[in-house]
């Protein structure tokens, strides 16, 4: 049953000290919360799981809280969404600490093509919103679903300007979909659950705590393709998810600001340091990206008898069926993090069977 599904799901995710991490072993070897939270009270329990970690799972008593989380989402039509569940955001899957639970109330699916965040300063200044009305404005045409954080300034701007331009467009949340943040929001978020939708990992009664927000940010970086800075001063927070994004090896840009305009200082430091490409619209963003039409050129390849075996896989099985592919995608269907891929699609590189685009992108040779 559904309701009994999530009960459970929920359930490990209120085990302190059970991370994504110790989730996925824990499922590798039980198959669903459920029958975990069975089979940890049996006594002569064998298991390759730490002690510690099914210690903590056989002593949590506080299943009043999540009765009462169960009756809230059902009452509210908000999903749960486990991190094996198909709807879960697969993107995030690639995180080391990843929610091992998500809930959502929206009409756009999380695993469609091209996720773009658009983020910047609470404070949002005329160049800022100008910079934020033109590129979702430009993007248009590529149909992306827009993520941000619902905050003041930019974030509400990257989400009032998509619904305006009929772009889905999605906010996650630092806090539970009990409430809104900022409350002068409220009205722009109901729209967005009729053409997107809003995300947390957060339950019923989280305040929006200054913690919350950084783990917010890695939301927004992970499920996004690229992320776009559109104003920042130099100790902004969404500095913190353009690094976010770096290190999950996703594409950063941001827009250049004025030499000594404290307003886009940040902008310009994500450049100066090699943090974020500048672009000045979206046909910067599609020439980065390789996401105008290009014709190839079948070329002789050359055959190396000497692929390993992870080598030969992504040439045979996945290259050979798609012209272009990006990292991401290769890193999900191998089940492999993108620090451990780089290195294979390197070598490939060296050997001369394949070439790497902009965008983080890979074609055979």
């Amino acid at each position: 049953m559904e309701e009994e599904r999530i009960y459970w799901q929920i359930a490990l995710s209120m085990v302190k000290g059970v991370g994504f991490q110790s989730a996925k072993q824990l499922m590798e070897e039980f198959d669903s919360p459920k029958e975990l939270f069975k089979e940890v009270k049996k006594t002569k329990l064998k298991s390759n799981i730490s002690k510690s970690i099914l210690s903590k799972v056989k002593h949590f008593k506080d299943f009043e809280r999540v009765e009462e989380e169960v009756r809230f989402v059902r009452k509210k039509g908000i999903e749960v969404l486990f991190f094996t569940d198909e709807k879960y955001p697969q993107k995030l899957l690639q995180l080391n600490d990843a929610p091992i639970v998500l809930y959502y109330k929206g009409t756009v699916g999380l695993n469609e093509l091209k996720h773009i965040s658009i983020v910047g300063s609470r404070k949002i200044s005329k160049t800022g919103e100008f910079y934020t009305q033109k590129i979702v404005k430009e993007l248009e045409h590529h149909h992306p679903i827009i993520i941000s954080g619902l905050a003041y300034g930019v974030d509400t701007a990257a989400h009032r300007h998509s619904l305006k331009n009929g772009l889905n467009t999605i906010g996650v949340l630092a806090h539970g979909l009990d409430r809104i943040y900022p409350s002068s929001n409220q009205s722009l978020a109901l729209k967005m659950i009729k053409q997107g939708g809003l995300l947390t990992e957060f339950r019923s009664g989280t305040n929006p705590d200054r913690e919350n927000f950084p783990k917010r940010n890695r939301i927004v970086a992970g499920m996004s393709d690229l992320t776009i800075v559109t104003q920042s001063t130099i100790k902004g927070g969404s500095l913190i998810t353009a690094k976010l994004a770096n290190d999950y090896f996703r594409d950063v840009f941001a827009f250049p600001y004025s030499a000594g305009l404290e307003e886009g200082a940040g902008c310009n430091w994500l450049i100066k340091e090699n943090r974020a490409a500048l672009i000045e619209g979206v046909e910067d963003l599609e020439n980065m990206m390789n996401w105008k039409k290009h014709e190839r050129v079948d070329v002789q390849r050359k055959i190396f008898m000497d692929l390993t075996e992870k080598e030969q896989v992504i040439v045979n099985k996945f290259l050979e069926e798609k012209s272009v592919i990006h990292i991401d995608d290769l890193s999900f269907a191998l089940q492999q993090p993108m620090s451990l891929l780089s290195g294979t699609l390197l070598e490939l590189e060296f050997k001369g069977i394949i070439q790497s685009l902009p965008g983080k992108n890979y074609q055979l040779v």
